[in-house]
């Protein structure tokens, strides 16, 4: 039994010959990436570098090092040449100034950051200095150890309207003159309550979209709801697309209300409404009632 195990096991010369060139192939497979690798060079980015801080100082929003000051100042009230003193560039100033054009309002030291040009560095270097004055405080003014230097004495907040306005009624010019508020959002308000139909309240206000929480409570106390004027659409002849323009109905829910009507004949009272089995929010039934009729 052994002998025959053996017989099985057994190599030939040349068997044996070519298991021990297969062990050498496969052994100088394995050793010569080691040297082919070629020599590692160390590249030299200086003349890279040098023409990066080239480009940097004669780049149109850079600011030379020299002209650089740090001083305590308030980002709501200083003006173009304290913004440019502290080393910004004029792209960054011009959107600081646009923003506060447009009744943004730099609340806390953290608020500076998010000028969207302002460069993280200038942040950085900014940060400590800078020091928000109360509204009713607010001077163009520029802030050192001993006392403020006034660079004019106009008002940081430009003169708004101190009589309440209608919301219903009110026009384009009224609302500007509102605080926090310029002709892109008196647009929107306008147009929010064209497509409303009205406003039932002055809360509704605040439902225009982009208008800021924080401006619709500075702006909430100057408005008033005087007059209704509601205007209503008539469920019995309005199309889906005329629905569907409304803000508190979806393009769904209109063609859900002419399908209904044009399956169960005209509507009898707006809480025909109610036997949409999709209709199930009754908040929502609600909020939209006021907006819709029947003739």
């Amino acid at each position: 039994m052994l002998r025959l195990i053996i017989q099985h096991i057994h190599f030939t010369r040349t068997e044996r010959l070519g298991v021990v060139v297969l062990l050498l192939l496969c052994l100088l497979v394995y050793v010569l990436p080691a040297f082919m690798q070629a020599p590692v060079r160390n590249t030299d980015f200086s003349a890279f570098q040098t023409a990066i801080r080239q480009y940097r100082q004669t780049s149109p929003d850079s600011v030379p090092q020299g002209l650089k000051k740090l001083f305590a100042f308030d980002p709501n009230t200083a003006d173009e040449t304290a913004l440019a003193e502290l080393g910004l560039p004029e792209k960054t100033i011009h959107s600081i100034l646009h923003y506060r054009e447009k009744g943004g309002q730099f609340r806390q030291p953290d608020d500076f950051e998010k000028i969207y040009t302002l460069d993280p560095d200038d942040f950085d270097r900014l940060k400590p200095y800078i020091r928000i004055a109360h509204k009713e405080q607010a001077q163009f003014v520029r802030y050192n150890d001993d006392a403020p230097q006034k660079y004019n004495d106009r008002p940081a907040w430009p003169q708004k309207r101190k009589s309440p306005i209608d919301i219903n009624r009110s026009t384009l010019e009224d609302w500007v003159q509102l605080p926090g508020i310029g002709e892109k959002r008196a647009a929107q308000i306008l147009h929010f309550r064209e497509a409303l139909g009205g406003f039932l309240s002055v809360a509704q206000v605040g439902e225009t979209f982009n208008l800021p929480d924080s401006v619709f409570q500075l702006i909430q106390p100057y408005l008033l709801h005087e007059s209704d004027g509601i205007k209503k659409i008539n469920l019995n002849i309005a199309f889906s697309e005329e629905l569907d323009r409304h803000p508190y109905i979806s393009e769904k829910q209109a063609k859900l209300i002419v399908r209904y009507r044009e399956q169960h004949g005209p509507y009898q009272s707006v809480d025909d409404l109610k036997n949409i089995v999709a209709f199930k929010d009754p908040a929502w039934l609600e909020k939209v009632k006021p907006y819709l009729g029947v003739e």
